[in-house]
């Protein structure tokens, strides 16, 4: 009898399974298993997922273009999608993506303040869903909307980010579309040609 019972106590340890439980008690179904998160080691890194890659490469190279105030993950971020709510744009548009990010900037520098970038790259489908016109330069990577942050919008801070933008479209001739909408949005963009939309004209007249 005493050796069946130390088997017993054997086999228990060997699944983990306290003494003074039952089997059934405490052992995890498959799912529950995985859905259990396991604990890291003090000196070991977790595995990152594969996404992590290219948003530090893309990070990368816009820090070394001089970005400083805007990441990869905020302009190739979904808000309405379902997560994970970054998409990765084809490497060919990287190139339109850093361009604009450089406009963004200028746009922070002169603003001086943080600003929010409430739409950059977006994927066909995506672009779709949102109600985005058709030959939209997002769906190039080549455009980002900057809003004033919602907690410290006022009508002063909004005309100083539309004229920051204006400066920025005046004298950056990279920059080919500007368009200003209602709730301290501008739209900048680096694709196409020079062009203006909604309340842009009356912006540019006003820029001192």
């Amino acid at each position: 009898m005493g050796g069946v019972w130390a088997s017993l106590m054997a086999r228990l340890r060997a699944l983990r399974v306290p003494v003074g439980l039952a089997a059934s008690d405490s052992a995890m179904t498959t799912e529950e298993e995985a859905a259990t998160p396991r604990p890291v080691p003090p000196d070991s890194e977790p595995t990152a997922p594969i996404e992590i890659d290219w948003l530090a490469e893309l990070n990368a190279q816009l820090e070394a273009a001089g970005v400083v105030n805007f990441t990869a993950e905020e302009l190739t971020f979904l808000p309405k999608a379902k997560p994970p709510r970054h998409d990765m744009p084809p490497r060919e548009l990287w190139p339109n993506l850093i361009a604009v990010a450089k406009l963004a900037q200028q746009v922070r520098d002169l603003y001086g303040e943080p600003i929010w970038v409430s739409t950059g790259w977006r994927p066909d489908w995506y672009n779709a869903a949102v109600g985005g016109a058709k030959r939209s330069a997002h769906i190039k990577a080549g455009a980002v909307d900057l809003n004033v942050l919602p907690s410290r919008r006022n009508p002063t801070r909004t005309k100083k980010l539309e004229q920051a933008c204006a400066r920025v479209w005046t004298d950056d001739p990279t920059a080919k579309g500007m368009g200003v909408y209602r709730g301290a949005r501008v739209h900048l963009d680096v694709i196409g040609r020079r062009r203006t939309w909604g309340q842009a004209q009356r912006v540019l007249g006003e820029m001192r």
